[in-house]
């Protein structure tokens, strides 16, 4: 829920310093589009600013004097051995080929769906970043949501609803006839998206070991 108030910060920042204003910040020439392009730079900017407190102020374990051939080595005959014994983790293993799936779909509805915003329903630039915002807002209460539900179905249970709806609404889009209906559609598959990713990441937690935990969010992260 703290990740989507963070992008509602930039998307807002951007919308009212770079895309609506007739005098972007940095004169930037709007013929050019500079005052799109430019958003790239701020997103870099953004992870950069709030990473730093990360980077500087959070205590890391020693590290381990290991020759980089040796450590290259040793994590892939990890690797190897976790792969190998797939069978006593198929509970993870059948976790992880799910999020290669849905995490796939997810991306793909994030990567298209402001270019079928724009393509079938002639949104502009301001209207996209408007959906964004709108979409945000409603991931980041879904998450919290979910945070209150979660302990009491499962988080097995929350990420099977959460894609049951992500398909229904999904399919509602392709097929509204009225832009206020594909808002609506829109923003009840943004209520859901929160809850499967980070029911997703619940599930790996509780599934795996705790000598593992880490091997296994690689995994989890890898897998799509």
């Amino acid at each position: 829920g703290m990740g989507y108030a963070g992008e509602l910060c930039c998307l807002v920042i951007a919308l009212l310093f770079f895309v609506q204003t007739d005098n972007p910040l940095f004169s930037l020439n709007k013929k050019e589009f500079e005052h799109l392009r430019i958003i790239g730079q701020l997103v870099a900017l953004w992870v950069f600013i709030f990473c730093l407190p990360l980077f500087i102020f959070t205590n890391d374990e020693p590290r381990e004097k290991i020759a980089f051939k040796l450590a290259v080595s040793v994590g892939l005959n990890n690797l190897y051995q976790t792969l190998k014994y797939w069978k006593n983790k198929a509970s993870i293993f059948r976790l992880l080929i799910a999020r290669i799936i849905d995490a796939d779909g997810l991306s793909t509805l994030f990567a298209f769906g402001g270019v079928f915003a724009a393509g079938v329903w002639g949104f502009t630039f301001e209207e996209l970043l408007i959906l964004g915002i709108s979409m945000n807002i409603v991931a980041g209460f879904g998450a919290i949501f979910a945070a209150i539900f979660e302990p009491k179905i499962g988080s097995k249970n929350t990420i099977i609803t959460s894609l049951f709806f992500l398909i229904l609404f999904g399919l509602a889009v392709l097929i509204v006839e009225q832009k206020s209906l594909f808002w609506l559609s829109i923003l009840v598959i943004g209520r859901f998206v929160g809850p499967v990713q980070s029911a997703r990441r619940s599930l790996m937690a509780q599934l795996s070991p705790r000598s593992a935990r880490a091997e296994m969010c690689g995994l989890c992260a890898g897998s799509g």
